[in-house]
C-alpha cells in the first residue's frame, strides 16, 4: 500500500483523503471506482483520434469555449495532434490554456514512439469529472450567459424608450468619452501607488489614474451597462493600439474586435458574451443610440495605451453596480474616491447616507473628488450638502477650477476625511 500511496503528491492525498470522507459505504467508492477503471480500459481499446476528438474536450469542459475557439485556431482538433505539437509553438495561448492542455497530456505516457496510454490516476479523473466538469464550469458558464442574455433583453427596453427616460438607473445611455477635464483634475493629486474607486462612465476616469499611477482602480457606476463598454475599450487597445474606437459606429467594427478577443475573467466572459448578442440582436444604428449624446472630451492625447493596459494587467480590479444615495458596504477601502458629479443629483433625504458611503469606505486621510458640478459654489443645493459633511470631511475647491474656470459655472470640491469614529 505505501509503494502506491507514495505515487501521488500531498494534494492528491489530501483530496483523496476527503473523497473517502465523503462516502459512508466504502463499498460504494470501491464500485465508482471499478466502474472508471472498466470504462478507461474500454477506451484504451479505440485510437486516439477517436476516442478523445473535440467532442470529448466539450463533454469533459476541460476548456470553456473560448478556450476552445484557441485550440481550433491551432489545429488542435484531436488529443493525437495535441499530443504531437509543441505548445510553445501554438499562437494566442494563455497560461491558463496550456495548464489544461499540459493537464490532459499528462493523463497519458509521453514516450515517444509508442503507443500513449492512459495514466490510470483514478482520482484525478475523478475529482475532474464530477466535480470541476459537470458541477463548476458547467454553472459559471450557464449563469453568465443567462446574465447577458438578461442584460440584452433590458438594454433592448432601454432603446426603446424615449431619450432620457431611464437616465441614471441601473440600464442607461453610456458615455462614449468623459465629459469632464479629469485628466487636468486628477493631475492636481498626488495618486501614484494609491488605491481608488471611480465612477466608471466612459472609462475615462480609471484610465487617466492609471496614467497618473495609481496601484488599484475598482470602478463603480449605477448603470451596469458601463462594464460592458469599458471592456470594450480594453480590448480596442490591444487591437488597435489606440485609446478611443474611433471606428465604433461601422457595421462591423465590433464582430471584427470579437474575433481578436480570448477572455480571461468571469466578468470579461459575461462582456463578450453581451456584444456578442448585441450584434447579433441590434443593426449598428442601435449602437449609435447605445450612447449618450452629452458633450463629450477626451483625455490627453499623449496617453499611452500599452502602459494603460500594463497597469490594467497589474491590477485586480472590481466592478461594482451600485448607486452610492443607498446603503451598501463593500469589502475594501480606499485612498480616493472619485463622484465625478454625483453629487448633483444626490437628494436632500439621502445624504446621510451618502456621506456615511463615502466615509466608511475611505482610508485615514482618504480624499473624495467630486467634479463637473453644475451652479454657484453659494447656491442651495451645495450649502446643504456641506452642512450635511463638514463634521466628517474638510472641504477644498478642486485647484484645477481656481485656475481655469474662473468665468464659468462649473465647479469642483474635494473632501478629505476628518479623524473621527467610523460610522456604524
Amino acid at each position: 500500500m505505501k509503494q502506491i500511496l507514495d505515487k501521488f503528491t500531498y494534494d492528491e492525498l489530501k483530496l483523496f483523503e476527503k473523497l473517502l470522507l465523503s462516502y459512508d459505504d466504502i463499498d460504494d467508492l470501491k464500485k465508482e471506482v471499478s466502474s472508471y477503471v472498466e470504462k478507461i480500459e474500454e477506451e484504451r481499446k479505440v485510437s486516439l483520434n477517436v476516442r478523445f476528438n473535440m467532442d470529448m474536450f466539450v463533454q469533459l469542459q476541460i476548456f470553456d469555449p473560448w478556450e476552445f475557439r484557441v485550440i481550433r485556431e491551432n489545429n488542435i482538433n484531436n488529443l493525437q495532434e495535441l499530443i504531437d505539437c509543441n505548445l510553445d509553438d501554438l499562437v494566442g495561448i494563455t497560461p491558463s490554456i496550456k495548464s489544461g492542455l499540459e493537464w490532459v497530456r499528462d493523463f497519458y505516457d509521453m514516450e515517444k514512439g509508442s503507443r500513449h496510454k492512459w495514466k490510470v490516476n483514478l482520482f484525478t479523473f475523478f475529482l475532474l469529472y464530477v466535480i470541476v466538469c459537470n458541477i463548476f464550469w458547467g454553472d459559471i458558464l450557464k449563469d453568465i450567459d443567462d446574465i447577458a442574455k438578461y442584460d440584452i433583453k433590458k438594454t433592448d427596453e432601454m432603446l426603446q424608450a424615449p431619450y432620457g427616460s431611464s437616465r441614471f438607473t441601473t440600464y442607461d445611455r453610456v458615455y462614449s468619452e468623459t465629459n469632464e477635464p479629469c485628466d487636468k483634475i486628477i493631475s492636481k493629486f498626488d495618486v501614484k501607488d494609491k488605491s481608488v474607486l471611480t465612477v466608471l462612465g466612459s472609462g475615462d476616469q480609471a484610465f487617466q489614474f492609471y496614467v497618473n499611477g495609481a496601484k488599484n482602480v475598482d470602478l463603480f457606476d449605477i448603470n451596469k451597462l458601463t462594464i460592458y463598454y469599458y471592456y470594450l475599450r480594453i480590448w480596442h487597445m490591444k487591437k488597435y493600439g489606440s485609446m478611443y474606437p474611433e471606428d465604433l459606429f461601422e457595421s462591423n467594427y465590433v464582430s471584427e474586435l470579437l474575433k481578436s478577443v480570448i477572455p480571461g475573467s468571469k466578468d470579461e466572459k459575461k462582456a463578450y458574451l453581451y456584444w456578442n448578442r448585441f450584434i447579433s440582436k441590434f443593426d449598428s444604428d442601435k449602437l449609435i443610440e447605445f450612447f449618450s449624446n452629452s458633450f463629450f472630451r477626451k483625455i490627453n492625447e499623449d496617453v499611452d495605451p500599452e502602459f494603460v493596459l500594463k497597469k490594467i494587467s497589474e491590477d485586480d480590479f472590481s466592478f461594482h453596480n451600485l448607486d452610492f444615495s443607498l446603503p451598501f458596504e463593500l469589502s475594501k477601502t480606499y485612498d480616493f474616491i472619485y463622484t465625478s458629479n454625483l453629487s448633483d443629483y444626490i437628494k436632500d433625504e439621502r445624504l446621510k447616507i451618502y456621506r456615511d458611503n463615502l466615509y466608511n469606505h475611505l482610508n485615514k486621510g482618504g480624499i473624495v473628488l467630486s467634479s463637473n458640478l453644475s451652479g454657484s459654489i453659494n447656491c442651495h443645493k451645495y450649502v446643504t450638502q456641506r452642512k450635511a459633511l463638514r463634521r466628517y470631511f474638510i472641504f477644498r475647491n478642486i485647484p484645477y477650477y481656481n485656475e481655469e474656470f474662473m468665468e464659468v459655472d462649473d465647479i469642483g470640491y474635494y473632501y478629505k476625511k476628518r479623524r473621527i469614529k467610523r460610522i456604524i
